[in-house]
């Protein structure tokens, strides 16, 4: 499982430690977690979500996939890579 903690964290301007000691939690294991490593339990993205008043969702979903611009351009160069698939060679 992807997460989002390292870049909401930086997002935030808090450091590793600091957002450890937000949530009472061992800075090197939320490293690992960062880092994919360790597997977040659904208490440790509840705590996180809680401290940045946001969803727990923002932090397992890409930044890209709630970016209405990059959605539009993938549908288009889809759209595009079939219209050109379907073109006599």
């Amino acid at each position: 499982m992807q997460v989002r903690i390292k870049e909401i964290r930086k997002n935030f301007g808090d450091t590793l430690q600091s957002l450890a000691h937000k949530i009472d939690y061992d800075y090197s294991n939320l490293s690992k977690v960062e880092r994919g490593i360790y597997t977040p339990s659904l208490e440790l993205l509840y705590k996180i979500a809680d401290v940045y008043n946001i969803e727990i969702t923002d932090l397992l979903c890409q930044s890209h996939l709630h970016d209405k611009k990059n959605v539009s351009l993938e549908q288009q160069n889809t759209s595009e890579k079939y219209l050109l698939s379907l073109e006599p060679v």
